[in-house]
């Protein structure tokens, strides 16, 4: 039967038609976001921030939650409520490198003092304060919201008396949802389908009770959030929360704020946008955004309501109408989009127009500079080993992101990097995680270019730890599988991919050669830096579009600070010295060792003062170990000086010797002659590329080939005029490759974002679900009911602080301590219930932070033990792969007495007193997940891991008690002194041992009494 719905079309065709609109930005600023992203994709602070970069604005996401030391909270504001002051020099270096033209400050309480707002209109740059928890904090922030040039508030009560008290630089900007929100696509999920839901906590919400609980008795209701009385209650969020969305019919919305106002709340929006009906009070600021009747369903009471509700199930055609007309209502008015188009249109109205919410003193400042326009964003990712702060490294991302932006002026530059945060801090550049699948999808999607490779290597030497090239799929974190990922993302979503600058070597391992073979066959251009490593490729890359190409080490670009700057020279010494710099590598602390000894004695014997140069930090805690040595004087420049400073430490120098490339690199290209150890092929390649491979020490560093090598180059400190000519050359190449490149990515066509898709993030491990007396088969334990305690086994008055969170990767733990002291420990406690069955079969997935470093060995171990009897005991720097485990256990007979719970835990423990390297923090253990099967009884205990480590270990029956300080499985060799745990794996990491799984008994012929009664 044909129904006529008022000529308006369904959701699913209006969809279709939103999907293809155009919502155009007219003029594209540069944004500065600065916001509490605590909701995930689907909360509010997201949706506003998507809508701007749908708009085609350039947007830097500064996440609050990441870059802590943005908020001063000494108000003790919280929850939402001001003041929450902002503070401007902890985002100096993003406002330099990204030049924004208006930085948009959003909820979380946050104003600007009269300081920082002074600060922002020094630099010209315009400053927009989002209020969303009015009219609730109102009163906490109204002394403020002055200090912004333009403030938003979401409540018409609240916008009322902010132009009354005369803060007439407010704007009503009311709640919305962004297009990608509305277009997501979500898995049909038929076990959530009601007549009617609600989205929201219920704690302390009686009002809430009252309507849903006798509503529930009428129709089929489901509740999502804590606090409800309605069985099956539970919370929801991202892809579930649209699923539960989705799937309710009627979506009851309650207007009452916390504090008791009345207000349109954002689910408003996100119910309609799901394509589903909204129920709510009738109030007017509502009425003023949807009709009652038309668009939304209005109700005065909870019987009211369970009538109306009533009345539309038994009308479908009348329910298609509602939900029709309020979707089109939605989308034509009220997405975050339609909001940004119509708040600048207001802005451009006051600069230029007649509008007043700008004074006059802000439109002289904005004036000229609203008058300018940009284009949709490039958005040129550069991956590599950003954030480790290694000086090398951080030089060619500086490098070659500041000729990108040279060239391409609307570019936006993101670092694909190993630590997000500390590249935007101390480099100002937009960052995230490259070993993070899923937000590493979101920024290939929006890229127009991906360059892969500066500072980076292609070698083998992690393949294997990383599963092969079957780690390209598996989420291998290094190694070229890892390197292989993001250019297959890239190149999936239909952006540009150039190796630039990269280096090759050692290659021997076939896995490794078919993961580079598959990333270059992917690239429109590859660059390496030297001539073995062209060469490392010539079999590799006859199927290849683009032929390896040669061209210098992008370093060679980066300008050199002349000698007539001035340049700051404190820490560097006044008499004559030599710089030194050591890394540790491949557990070879011999070499390390001769170094120093033959530079103090060569030192000591020239009459030089001994310099230090770190290019990252387990640089300068390895020289660190130095202090002492009275042979000669003796100092360390500090790893985070300024560029100007490190250059300057390289000139004065007498003579240099260095393991690191790149210090090498700048040495030369200032005229020295340094003494390069050779560690790894790129540096042989790097003195060979220049004439000076007689300059090269290699590894195991032999001391009368180090001073010899010294007492040349001490007479010699200066490079010829040949080297110089070289020199010079390599930096013409250099610097016109990277002018192609950037041409390259300059011609790459601008991508409109897909607004439908809103990226989630999927579960990465089993969903936890509470572990229930009868449970069955392959059930999920509850992570969040472990019990987590800390103590000293040596000194029961010592108190041991640690950490403890739950959160999507698992139940992590650690000992909140810099320099754990022997005997402190964590453990982290599980009770596992048998319930009607004879026997459990537990399987849990251990993960550990701590790199495999095994000269590290011998300070702490973590061990699994069952009803306090000890499984295994591994030290920290043995495993950092996923540790699979699975214990077998028998409920013991009614002789023995019944044992309702099988007791888990895995303790971390101190083994001796440990450096003040942050080892709490480094190691880390998380439970990433756990399940429980039923077990057929037996009379041994079985047990399984799939590290080698856990593995090689037999548990003894007739052992009372296990100690890992006794356990020779986890007492190796190591140094006196090492540097700063706490350092990301790097590409030199060996590879581990092959995964093995084993399985263990303790057979009943050698022990006199059931298993569970050992301890």
């Amino acid at each position: 039967m044909y129904v006529d719905f008022d000529g308006v079309p369904s959701v699913e065709e209006q969809r279709v038609a939103l999907r293809n609109a155009v919502l155009e930005a007219k003029h594209k600023r540069r944004i500065v976001f600065v916001g509490h992203f605590f909701q995930g994709a689907t909360g509010i602070v997201a949706s506003l921030h998507r809508s701007l970069v749908s708009l085609g604005h350039a947007v830097f996401k500064v996440d609050t939650a990441i870059h802590r030391n943005t908020l001063d909270r000494s108000s003790g504001a919280k929850g939402g409520y001001g003041p929450v002051f902002f503070v401007p020099d902890a985002i100096e270096k993003i406002l330099e490198s990204f030049q924004p033209e208006i930085i948009v400050f959003c909820a979380n309480g946050m104003v600007l003092d009269e300081a920082a707002s002074e600060y922002f209109k020094t630099r010209g740059i315009m400053t927009i304060g989002l209020t969303l928890s009015d009219p609730d904090v109102q009163e906490s922030v109204i002394d403020y919201v002055s200090n912004f040039d333009i403030h938003t508030t979401n409540a018409a009560l609240s916008y009322k008396r902010y132009l009354a008290e005369g803060h007439s630089n407010t704007v009503m900007m009311p709640f919305g949802i962004d297009r990608s929100f509305i277009l997501r696509d979500v898995a049909p999920s038929p076990e959530l389908r009601a007549d009617a839901i609600c989205i929201g906590h219920a704690e302390g919400r009686p009002d809430r009770h009252a309507v849903m609980v006798p509503l529930a008795e009428r129709v089929n209701v489901k509740t999502y959030g804590s606090g409800w009385p309605i069985v099956g209650s539970t919370p929801v969020a991202g892809d579930r929360l649209l699923q539960a969305a989705k799937e309710g019919s009627i979506h009851v919305n309650f207007p009452a704020t916390r504090a008791g106002f009345t207000n349109v709340k954002c689910g408003v929006f996100e119910t309609i946008g799901a394509g589903a009906i909204l129920a709510t009070n009738q109030f007017d600021e509502m009425a003023d955004l949807f009709s009652y009747g038309e668009e939304i369903i209005g109700y005065s009471s909870a019987d009211d309501l369970g009538d109306r509700i009533e009345q539309l199930l038994a009308d479908p055609s009348e329910m298609e109408r509602v939900r029709r007309k309020g979707f089109q209502r939605l989308i034509s008015e009220h997405l975050y989009e339609q909001r940004w188009l119509a708040l600048f249109e207001r802005i451009d109205n006051s600069l230029y127009g007649d509008d007043t919410v700008l004074d006059v003193e802000a439109k002289s400042r904005f004036g000229a500079m609203f008058q300018r326009s940009h284009s949709r964003p490039r958005n040129v990712i550069i991956s590599g080993y950003y954030g480790a702060r290694n000086r090398g490294d951080d030089i060619l991302l500086e490098a070659l992101s500041r000729r990108i932006r040279d060239h391409i002026p609307d570019a936006n530059v993101i670092a694909a990097a190993v630590n997000a945060q500390v590249v935007e801090a101390e480099q100002g550049i937009q960052a995230f995680k490259r070993t993070d699948p899923w937000i590493s999808d979101r920024y290939a999607s929006e890229a127009t270019g991906l360059i892969l490779g500066p500072g980076g290597l292609w070698h083998d030497y992690t393949i294997q730890a990383a599963g092969g090239v079957a780690g390209i799929f598996t989420g291998a974190t290094m190694s070229p599988s890892h390197l292989a990922q993001l250019p297959l993302m890239v190149k999936a979503h239909g952006g540009q991919f150039h190796v630039y600058g990269m280096g090759v070597g050692p290659l021997v391992d076939t896995a490794a050669k078919a993961a580079i073979r598959l990333t270059g066959s992917l690239a429109d251009s590859v660059i390496v830096r030297d001539e073995s490593s062209v060469s490392l490729l010539k079999d590799l890359s006859s199927g290849w579009s683009a032929t390896p190409q040669l061209s210098p080490d992008v370093a060679y670009t980066l300008p050199l600070p002349s000698m007539a700057d001035n340049v700051d020279a404190d820490g560097l010494p006044e008499d004559p010295y030599i710089v030194v710099n050591v890394r540790p590598f491949q557990n070879d602390s011999h070499s390390i060792e001769v170094i120093r000894e033959m530079v103090f004695e060569f030192a000591s014997a020239n009459g030089l003062h001994v310099l230090g140069v770190p290019m990252q930090p387990i640089d300068e805690a390895t020289m660190n170990t130095w202090v002492g040595d009275t042979r000669a004087a003796f100092s360390i420049l500090p790893q985070n000086v300024p560029y100007e400073v490190f250059i300057a430490a390289l000139r004065n120098a007498r003579t240099i010797v260095s393991m690191r490339l790149h210090l090498n690199l700048f040495a030369h290209r200032l005229g020295k002659s340094p003494v390069g150890i050779a560690y790894d092929p790129k540096l042989l390649g790097h003195f060979t590329q220049l004439g000076r491979s007689d300059a090269i020490v290699p590894m195991p560093v032999e001391a009368s080939v180090l001073i010899e090598k010294l007492n040349v180059a001490l007479d010699m400190p200066e490079v010829g005029p040949k080297v110089e000519r070289r020199i010079c050359e390599l930096e013409a190449i250099a610097n016109s490759s990277l002018d192609s490149l950037c041409a390259d990515l300059a011609s790459a066509d601008l991508k409109l974002p897909d607004v439908g898709s809103m990226v989630q993030e999927p579960p990465r491990q089993m969903k936890a679900k509470k572990a229930k007396e009868h449970w069955p088969e392959n059930e999920s334990l509850s992570l969040g009911s472990a019990n987590v305690i800390a103590k000293n086994t040596l000194d029961e008055s010592r108190e041991v602080p640690h950490l403890h969170r739950v959160g999507m990767t698992g139940s992590t733990f650690q000992l909140d301590v810099r320099a754990p002291l022997a005997g402190d420990c964590v453990e982290w406690h599980y009770k596992v219930p048998f319930g009607d069955h004879p026997g459990v079969r537990v399987e849990l997935w251990i993960k550990q932070k701590y790199a495999e470093k095994h000269r590290f060995a011998g300070r702490l171990a973590y061990e699994v033990l069952a009803d306090g009897k000890s499984l295994f005991v591994q030290d920290v720097t043995d495993w950092q792969p996923r540790n699979s485990v699975w214990i077998a256990a028998s409920r013991p007979g009614e002789a023995e007495g019944e044992v309702d719970d099988l007791e888990l835990v895995i303790r971390l423990k101190a083994l001796r007193n440990c450096e003040n390297w942050n080892w709490g923090k480094a190691t880390a253990i998380t439970v990433e997940a756990a399940r429980v099967q039923p077990w057929v009884p037996s009379d041994d205990l079985v047990w399984g891991a799939s590290s080698p480590y856990a593995a090689s270990q037999r548990l003894s029956a007739n052992a009372e008690t296990s100690d890992p300080e006794t356990s020779q499985s986890v007492v190796r060799s190591m140094p006196t002194k090492e540097p700063d745990a706490i350092v990301e794996a790097d590409s030199d990491a060996q590879p581990s041992p092959p995964v093995e799984d084993r399985t263990y008994h303790v057979s009943s012929e050698t022990r006199s009494r059931p298993w569970w009664k050992f301890w």
